[in-house]
């Protein structure tokens, strides 16, 4: 948010790649609320005991996506793939 308060002051080189960031985040936002809608029920089967938060519920799915349902599955690739 400072970079955006003070866009006038960059230089068009960063606020180009701060632009750019805040594109690819709201990408990965996007595959994340995807993956999180697919895979509730997967969630909770399989990475219930998880303590959410840094990741690690994510993780979990991307460790287990062999066992997830079709379309949890789907989810996680997508979110894999878009996030290198």
């Amino acid at each position: 948010m400072c970079a955006l308060a003070h866009g006038d002051q960059l230089s068009n080189t960063c606020a180009s790649a701060v632009f750019d960031a805040i594109a690819e985040l709201g990408g990965t936002i996007s595959n994340m609320q995807l993956a999180a809608e697919a895979c509730s029920a997967d969630i909770e089967a399989t990475c219930g005991s998880v303590e959410p938060g840094e990741g690690r519920v994510a993780q979990c799915l991307i460790d287990n996506k062999d066992k997830a349902s079709g379309p949890c599955r789907q989810a996680v690739e997508v979110f894999i793939r878009n996030n290198p």
